[in-house]
């Protein structure tokens, strides 16, 4: 039986907790990670109505963007909207686990499948981790297959790129990984290479992460006319309405990045990458006022342009656990947690 733990785990291994905002507040945040799981829920904010879901559709987890606990909590009293929602998790039994920025900034994460969802190509991150580079170095003896064996064992491994040169003795082999997958390539090569592996070290690499952070920015496959664009906006992220700066009717778009949720942070990395718009969540008046000359601001709302998430966490669950050991349903959430109307 998969228990909570093993949920975690696996969504751990699709956004590791290294991605996540430093004070974010990520991973199993109510119930025990022993909770044996059937059927898990996944949502983009924990209510009660989501919670009562939950229960009607038999969930014993919940896997939510946001985080239900994000600031320290100083008491749980019932007598608030808060405090029942916890106490009607823990008595029936519902585990909550929180993938926020982690997921944002993951490969295949929200920022990249917002990018894909609005059809842009050569995407690259506006901000990659920074210190997260390793470099692993090992001595092997052997002879001219020391390439070859080290493609088979590190084939299927994610984010890791090799290289091997002959020594006087032997073969010297560096992998260069992110940090959160060393372990588990460290643990693999002393297991699949056992006598043959003479000493390893690791060194920590300069530079940014490729291919996780938050934002991306690519390019459409054609330009189009900005009516045109702001419709496929509205169309795909299904937005009743958008906000943008005052921009001229015969501008065509071509260049894009995308930021989901509350995106003000990032409109000069969206700048400097050289895009004509940034499409995202959140902006303030002000930040409207003070890129106006700059940049097309589209504010798409926090809630449209982060609802992706239910589809790609629901996918990874799927790919993880249906191939293979045991079945468990992996449920859409039905209830709309939109905190804005518009009338």
């Amino acid at each position: 039986m998969l228990r909570v733990g093993d949920i975690l785990s696996g969504l751990l291994e699709w956004a590791p907790a290294s991605l996540a905002w430093e004070r974010d507040n990520i991973g199993l945040l109510i119930g025990s990670p022993d909770r044996e799981v059937e059927r898990v829920l996944v949502c983009l904010d924990v209510t009660e109505a989501v919670a009562r879901e939950a229960v009607e559709r038999g969930a014993q987890c919940i896997v939510a963007h946001h985080p239900l606990i994000f600031h320290p909590l100083k008491s749980i009293r019932t007598d608030t909207a808060r405090g029942r929602l916890i106490e009607m998790l823990l008595r029936e039994r519902i585990s909550v686990i929180a993938m926020h920025t982690n997921a944002d900034a993951a490969r295949g994460g929200l920022n990249a499948e917002l990018a894909a969802v609005l059809g842009l190509e050569h995407p690259r991150r506006l901000d990659m981790p920074k210190g997260m580079l390793r470099k692993l170095v090992l001595r092997i003896a052997g002879g001219a297959t020391v390439a070859d064996d080290i493609a088979h064992i590190l084939g299927h491994v994610p984010d890791c790129t090799w290289s091997s040169h002959a020594l006087t003795e032997g073969y010297a082999v560096e992998v260069l990984a992110p940090a959160f997958r060393l372990g588990d390539i460290q643990s693999v090569l002393i297991r699949e290479l056992g006598a043959a592996l003479r000493d390893h070290h690791v060194l920590s690499v300069e530079g940014a992460l490729p291919g996780y952070g938050i934002g991306v920015a690519g390019e459409l496959s054609d330009a189009l006319p900005v009516r045109d664009f702001l419709a496929r906006v509205k169309e795909r992220l299904g937005c009743a309405s958008l906000r943008t700066t005052p921009f001229d009717e015969a501008m065509n778009v071509r260049r894009v990045a995308v930021s989901s949720g509350a995106g003000s942070s990032y409109v000069q990395a969206a700048i400097a990458a050289g895009a004509e718009v940034l499409v995202t969540g959140d902006l303030s008046h002000h930040v409207f006022l003070d890129s106006a000359d700059d940049i097309l601001l589209v504010d798409a709302g926090h809630y449209e342009t982060e609802q992706l998430f239910i589809r790609i966490c629901a996918e990874e669950l799927r790919r993880r656990f249906f191939d293979g050991k045991q079945k468990i349903d992996i449920l859409h959430t039905r209830t709309d947690t939109n905190p804005v109307w518009f009338m």
